[in-house]
């Protein structure tokens, strides 16, 4: 699944108009080091992004700025010539005072004035150790292949990655864990696939709609793990469309086994490069009881049907010559393609959103190889 939707939901604000006052506001403070340069302070939304004020810090680094009164807001501040940037979560007359030193922003800022805010910067500053370590350990890899270094090196330099990479996913999870309820938790829960992480996302998503009933970030929150949860443990609805000989085959014809349902695309480059490892796949465990209803929704039938008898796709393959505006887009949510849909003997849906590796490992899990 495409886990940048979850982060998505973190910039659903209500824009409001402001207006400018020079060196006052609810948004304030001081970055020494940073004189006579300019702030922004920009207004999140899902489908863009909107400067609501700006101004110049004065010759101590002092700046004021106005944000929207009345209501909960995703902002951002801007600052100086690098644009090194500041997120707060604002909730209406709050008062926001920020301090930070200009040649270390991130690591040196603290906020006042906002709980949700104050929780985020915490967030903020592991995400941005996080990025460091990350960093670091991508430079000594880059030199060590200059140095030709031994492979004991890069063996060592993964395993650092990967024990960085698992410390810093326990502590986003224990940062949702304890704070449910904050808008910030949404943010932290951007690393995980919301299937794999289902009690804790619906953990957060129902506090949410404690701490902030009736608001359109709780709301979009609750509606995203929702649609994610789309159909699981639910039968398949049916699906009957054309092969390439034109016989419409019915996706209810593979009960008995498990069954991958995918929806795609000839010009979805990604599911072309897949397409190879997934005739693995098939080939390991067709005779064990997998099939595979592939519905690719090109306008026009000749690049499926060339792609099909080219690649000598062997499962079972249908054309929707409606594209995206397929009736099953609604019935099955789509919103990109590939998207997949791991079906039971029963016609149970009992996973999505798998590809490559992910498919592989739970195809493992239910033939035992």
């Amino acid at each position: 699944m495409n886990r940048i939707s979850f982060l998505s939901i973190l910039f659903s604000v209500i824009l409001l108009s402001s207006c400018k006052e020079e060196h006052k506001g609810n948004i304030s403070g001081k970055i020494e080091g940073l004189a006579n340069q300019p702030i922004y302070l920009e207004l999140l939304s899902v489908k863009s992004t909107q400067v609501i004020d700006s101004a110049f810090t004065d010759s101590e680094g002092s700046f004021g700025l106005l944000a929207p009164e009345d209501s909960l807001c995703f902002l951002e501040l801007v600052i100086g010539k690098t644009k090194e940037r500041i997120r707060l979560i604002k909730d209406q007359k709050e008062l926001i005072e920020i301090s930070a030193t200009s040649d270390s922003i991130i690591p040196s800022y603290h906020v006042k004035g906002s709980k949700e805010s104050a929780l985020l910067m915490t967030l903020n500053k592991d995400l941005y150790n996080q990025r460091m370590i990350e960093q670091q350990i991508s430079d000594e890899y880059n030199e060590a292949k200059n140095n030709g270094e031994g492979q004991e090196v890069f063996k060592a330099l993964n395993s650092r990655y990967t024990v960085a990479k698992i410390k810093h996913e326990q502590k986003l999870k224990s940062f949702a864990n304890e704070n449910p309820g904050a808008l910030s938790s949404i943010i932290a829960l951007a690393a995980f696939d919301p299937l794999e992480e289902s009690e804790l996302f619906q953990n957060v998503s129902t506090n949410l709609q404690q701490t902030y009933p009736n608001t359109s970030y709780a709301n979009h929150f609750q509606n995203l793990v929702a649609k994610e949860h789309h159909l699981l443990n639910q039968k398949a609805p049916e699906i009957n469309l054309p092969n390439v000989d034109g016989d419409s085959l019915l996706l209810t014809e593979n009960l008995g086994k498990f069954t991958l349902l995918e929806f795609w695309a000839t010009w979805s480059g990604s599911y072309i490069q897949e397409i190879h490892f997934e005739k693995m796949l098939y080939k390991k465990y067709a005779d064990q009881g997998l099939e595979i209803y592939s519905v690719c929704l090109d306008q026009d039938s000749t690049n499926w049907i060339n792609t099909v008898k080219n690649l000598n796709l062997k499962w079972v393959n249908v054309h929707d010559e409606s594209e995206m505006n397929t009736v099953y887009k609604d019935i099955y949510q789509l919103e990109k393609l590939p998207t997949t849909f791991l079906i039971n003997e029963e016609g149970v849906v009992i996973d999505k959103y798998l590809r490559g590796r992910k498919l592989e490992l739970k195809l493992i899990e239910l033939f035992g190889y």
